[in-house]
């Protein structure tokens, strides 16, 4: 038997009111232990918005490709591979991106919630 959810208010008679814990973990800047687990990171994945949808891209490196400039900007490169540039494309479109990233033997993952994203001589991306 299937049901369709169709509010929120379904959704959340489903599965009550969210830990505690992890309301907490949900900051508006780069907290110093997820600092340190983007550091330590060789994979993340980049996820953009644009004229077809939406696109995650996996990107990977030796740990610490991905820099923390500071507690709101992530220094993120784009390595020639394909040449497709399809985040870059949709960035240009849609500053809005999401970055995930898991550290090596670690069960936690570092999820800005969301970025704004700036190209070219404007400022730099910021989490959010």
């Amino acid at each position: 038997m299937t049901h369709a959810i169709e509010t929120t208010e379904q959704l959340a008679a489903l599965f009550g009111l969210p830990g505690e814990a992890s309301l907490k973990k949900e900051v508006q800047y780069l907290h110093p232990a997820y600092q340190a687990l983007i550091a330590a990171s060789p994979f993340a994945v980049l996820a953009t918005c644009g004229p077809g949808g939406l696109d995650a891209s996996p990107r990977g490196d030796a740990p610490g490709f991905v820099m923390v400039q500071d507690e709101k900007t992530l220094l993120l490169p784009e390595r020639r591979g394909n040449n497709r540039i399809d985040s870059l494309r949709n960035i240009v479109g849609d500053p809005r991106v999401a970055s995930c990233r898991r550290g090596p033997m670690r069960r936690s993952t570092a999820q800005p919630t969301t970025a704004n994203c700036r190209h070219g001589s404007a400022p730099p991306c910021t989490s959010g």
